[in-house]
């Protein structure tokens, strides 16, 4: 009883921390959330003239990219758009810790191990805004805990309930959904040598069937194709680490990492018996080796976003053992203050961040509404340790005001609001350099963020409307 005060009281510590980098500041520095925040304003106004989104989008719910974007819309219905995104987000953190904890439970492992599930929430795909995988990581680990339930008691209730959980993990996303069939299916192939009897895979059926349908129909309808890139080599091993807990190349992140494991290993634990419960993470682990770094133009950076698998499939190889209490108190402690400490760094750079992103608001001010802008984000990066954040800043305009932009990712096929197939760009369209997309006279404004205004060259037809610290916003003169 004592033990499990002292792991309620970790887990409220750690849940509350989680909460400060998301609400630190109104920008957060996510690559690609300003896009998912566009998809969410879209689905949520979809019917309101204030924004014309009906006049250029079309809805597209027969895809597994949907259902994270559908529940930010929801939330929008009650919040504004920012705020609904930091609760959307905010349930996505604490589902990690959550969903492992059922996991853990249903594979005889440590449920106080589920505190990993924190830092886990803050890995390379959080800070690469790669909203739908985020929703759809901790289903898949809920997932996974109702297979081993489902293996132990083949109830029709337990199948039932795994095959709509699958169901809802196609929806979210299709990467995480075809981990966890892998992983599902050797769970469910352990335990009985012998003759394997193909009843217990049946939960699996109706998800599986849809996914073969959408590939299907995906295949035949699309034209949009982009080259497979592979980048195979050792190197992936040694970045794994760095993507795990944080962003590549980060110190602290690594320092983070490391106290992480240690009091991992203060826990007490018991390696389990034989091969099966290595299985899984020797599957993942031959995923983030093996698997291109591009299956497609929505489904990139694949190892790195697979890496979030490795210590939950790690976990499976331990079971609890007996309870050392001083030991156990000390783990959950140190664990607590980890956390805390780094969810101190990442507000810090969150607060940062919006102090150097404050230059964008006096732009959207200036901006007409329902307007085609064309985004030339020159200068991507930022001081503060983050990957790109600045790359998809453009589509806040088209969250707040409506109007379309490029480069959107309406233009893939496989998105919930996306372009009618006649005004999707090509690849090779979305190739255009900065110059020859800044003489496209279609837009109506043209967006750049770069420090130094010399490599913009003056172009007929364009008139600089603004300046805000690295932000210059131009115009195009009508009937030029």
């Amino acid at each position: 009883m004592k033990n499990r005060r002292w792991f309620v009281s970790a887990f409220v510590i750690c849940a509350i921390a989680s909460l400060g980098p998301i609400w630190a500041g109104k920008f957060l520095p996510l690559t690609d959330l300003p896009q998912h925040i566009a998809q969410i304003s879209i689905l949520r106004n979809y019917s309101n003239p204030v924004y014309e989104y009906g006049r250029h989008f079309e809805l597209n719910f027969f895809t597994p990219y949907a259902l994270g974007l559908l529940l930010g819309a929801a939330l929008n219905l009650i919040f504004p758009l920012f705020t609904a995104a930091k609760i959307l987000l905010s349930l996505i953190v604490i589902s990690f810790p959550l969903s492992m904890y059922k996991l853990l439970v249903h594979s005889d492992g440590d449920p106080q191990w589920s505190l990993l599930g924190f830092p886990l929430a803050f890995g390379g795909s959080f800070f690469w805004g790669h909203l739908p995988y985020l929703a759809a990581v901790p289903l898949s680990f809920f997932c996974w805990g109702l297979a081993l339930k489902f293996r132990s008691s083949p109830s029709p209730k337990n199948g039932f309930w795994l095959s709509i959980s699958m169901l809802l993990l196609f929806f979210s996303h299709v990467l995480p959904f075809a981990i966890s069939v892998m992983v599902i299916t050797i769970f469910l192939l352990e335990g009985k040598p012998g003759r394997v009897d193909f009843r217990r895979f049946l939960p699996l059926a109706p998800a599986v069937s849809i996914l073969i349908i959408w590939l299907l129909g995906f295949n035949s309808r699309s034209s949009y194709q982009l080259p497979i890139v592979w980048q195979i080599g050792w190197h992936r091993l040694f970045e794994m680490p760095q993507v795990v807990m944080g962003i590549w190349g980060d110190r602290i992140a690594h320092l983070f990492f490391i106290g992480v494991l240690i009091a991992f290993y203060l826990f007490p634990r018991r390696q389990k018996a034989g091969l099966f419960p290595f299985m899984p993470l020797t599957l993942i682990l031959f995923l983030c080796l093996a698997l291109p770094f591009q299956i497609s133009m929505d489904i990139n950076y694949v190892p790195q976003r697979i890496a979030v698998y490795l210590f939950p499939a790690y976990l499976l190889t331990f079971r609890r053992a007996q309870a050392f209490k001083g030991r156990q108190a000390g783990a959950l402690i140190l664990m607590a203050v980890l956390f805390i400490g780094w969810s101190g760094v990442l507000s810090r750079r969150v607060i940062a961040f919006n102090k150097e992103a404050a230059s964008f608001a006096p732009i959207l001010e200036k901006m007409a509404p329902n307007r085609r802008v064309a985004g030339i984000i020159l200068d991507k990066k930022t001081p503060i340790p983050s990957y790109l954040p600045y790359l998809h800043f453009p589509a806040y305009y088209q969250a707040l005001k409506g109007g379309t932009f490029e480069y959107s990712f309406s233009n893939v096929p496989q998105t919930v609001a996306r372009y009618p197939i006649s005004q999707r760009l090509t690849p090779s369209e979305l190739s255009y350099s900065w110059d020859q997309l800044f003489a496209d006279p279609q837009y109506d404004y043209y967006l750049f963020r770069l420090h130094a205004n010399k490599g913009i060259l003056p172009t007929a037809g364009r008139k600089l409307l603004l300046q805000s610290g690295p932000w210059f916003l131009f115009e195009r003169i009508p009937d030029f």
